[in-house]
């Protein structure tokens, strides 16, 4: 499990869709809470990136009232499609991390716990929240292991 651990711990990434900007990276935080070697299933919590980190931008408008270029929020609808599409494609590639640096086959099925690490400004209190919760068979990934295809 602690080669596990490394593998999504030492996961850093961008989450600007522009490839030629360089954005804010997001460090992922994942631990694997446990193994099953007979059902070859690994556990692990990994962070979601909060509401927060995940540009919602739709346009830029250029205020002539204000001199200042204004960024214009999309629709709620489209905002909360967006984040559930990085959401996805975070899941999506914490798996794929998993099951490419699995050369053995000792993972067949990964089943992901993603949770909010948040401050709550409210109460003044780090929160975290278990948020999502979904079972990953490794061929709902990989199209298959290197040389069968």
């Amino acid at each position: 499990m602690a080669y596990f651990d490394r593998v999504l711990s030492s996961d850093s990434f961008a989450l600007e869709f522009d490839p030629n900007r360089q954005g804010r990276r997001y460090e992922s935080c994942a631990e694997s809470l446990e193994y099953d070697p007979d059902k070859k299933e690994l556990v692990v919590r990994y962070r979601i990136p909060n509401l927060g980190i995940i540009y919602t931008i739709g346009s830029f408008v250029d205020s002539k009232k204000e001199q200042t270029v204004v960024a214009k929020e999309l629709p709620a609808k489209k905002a909360g499609e967006l984040r559930k599409h990085v959401l996805h494609a975070i899941l999506i590639r914490a798996s794929a991390e998993v099951f490419y640096s699995d050369p053995f086959g000792l993972v067949s099925r990964l089943v992901i716990a993603g949770f909010l690490d948040f401050y709550d400004p409210a109460y003044g209190t780090r929160r975290v929240i278990d948020a999502v919760k979904t079972a990953v068979p490794e061929k709902g990934v990989l199209p298959g292991r290197f040389g069968t295809n």
